[in-house]
């Protein structure tokens, strides 16, 4: 260990750092993967307790800037993404990559033509959100405007499938991170965020599609939506009460299952809460209905169905309740209809027995027996 130590001190001291990241270009591609392992391992390297590299970095920040332009040669873009990567790691060279107009190129960086480089630039573009939360949190709150109009109009609104993907992922781990609570509300409240990530739910991606969710639910949840906000989810009630009861992922997954019954619970109850109930269709009154008595009616394949009762005894009674008189209208029903059927089945009853007391009297008892012949004659009345 204390050889390692030393070894360490002597690369900072002598500035051999620097002239592995300066003249990396100039090496071969084997020479290149062993120097980007040797800048990656000295950046966890302590001395006496302390990253050394940190404070390196500190005061010789034009090598980040070396390597951050490192994404416009594509022959070291990925040896230098992975140094960059490393000395992310500390958080003072992350902000001031995150305060740097750098931050506006990894919006180009990350749509380059070059796959391998591309995906690379995300993966940099994602460590810097995520990593160092207090200091992303501040980033955020401060170039809020910018950054998510560009992150809205450059990658969720992409033409490329990866790049979509990649976007709504990030997106749902910067907003559900607790640390960016504020930055969440803020995004949530937007009408054109939630048009955005409501087209992301319309995708034919099944991935982008369980990623827009996790953001879309965001909106359902946040218990002071603007009205902009409730009036969308209102007017499109119905296709996205449609589209919850038909969306599956290939593994049961309980959270999921629950998080989809909230978000379709949220979206019954702005109408109900909302709107005026002398309006409200016929469907609406039954989600009402289900709603008082906190019970949930899910149709499934083959014909089935599913009831989630209440857990609390005086909600159970409620439910009892409704299910009673519902059966009461039921045989109501069935009433109403033996009811409107009985006086013309006695009518028929009738006119059968004047024909065959007709009978009997032309044709005698013995004619009249014969039940074929008698029907064949009531028949023709």
């Amino acid at each position: 260990m204390e050889a390692c130590a030393k070894l360490t001190q002597e690369f900072f001291r002598e500035n051999t750092l620097r002239l592995l990241i300066i003249c990396l270009p100039k090496l071969n591609l084997e020479a290149q993967k062993d120097a980007a392992q040797v800048v990656a391992n000295l950046q966890r390297q302590q001395v006496h307790s302390r990253l050394i590299a940190s404070d390196y970095l500190e005061t010789n920040l034009d090598l980040i800037d070396h390597l951050i332009s490192g994404y416009e040669d594509p022959s070291i873009a990925l040896h230098y993404g992975g140094m960059l990567r490393e000395c992310i790691r500390h958080q003072s060279v992350a902000r001031y990559v995150l305060e740097s107009d750098y931050m506006k190129k990894f919006f180009d960086y990350m749509q380059l033509p070059n796959f391998d480089v591309a995906v690379d630039a995300t993966a940099t573009f994602k460590e810097l959100l995520t990593r160092h939360k207090s200091t992303v949190a501040e980033f955020l709150s401060k170039n809020y405007d910018w950054f998510f109009a560009e992150f809205n109009s450059q990658l969720l609104e992409s033409t490329n499938y990866i790049t979509k993907r990649q976007a709504v992922k990030l997106l749902g781990d910067i907003l559900l991170d607790r640390s960016n609570s504020a930055v969440m509300i803020h995004y949530v409240s937007s009408k054109d965020n939630l048009m955005i990530l409501m087209n992301l739910l319309r995708e034919s991606s099944k991935n982008i599609q369980i990623d827009a969710f996790r953001v879309f639910k965001l909106f359902a949840a946040n218990v002071s939506k603007p009205s902009d906000i409730v009036t969308i989810l209102v007017a499109n009630r119905s296709k996205l009460l449609r589209f919850l009861s038909s969306f599956k992922i290939d593994k049961d997954d309980e959270q999921f299952e629950a998080d989809k019954a909230q978000v379709a619970k949220e979206i019954v109850e702005l109408e109900l809460k909302y709107c005026h109930f002398g309006k409200r269709s016929k469907s609406s009154r039954i989600d009402l209905l289900l709603l008082q008595t906190n019970l949930f009616v899910g149709a499934l394949n083959d014909n089935q169905m599913v009831l989630c009762f209440p857990s609390t005894p005086k909600k159970f009674m409620m439910t009892l309740g409704c299910f009673m008189a519902g059966a009461s209208m039921f045989a109501l029903g069935l009433h109403l209809s033996y009811v409107n059927i009985a006086p013309q089945q006695a009518r028929i009853k009738a006119r059968n027995d004047f024909v065959r007391e007709r009978l009997r009297k032309k044709h005698g008892k013995s004619t009249c027996m014969r039940e074929d012949y008698c029907q064949e004659q009531i028949a023709m009345h």
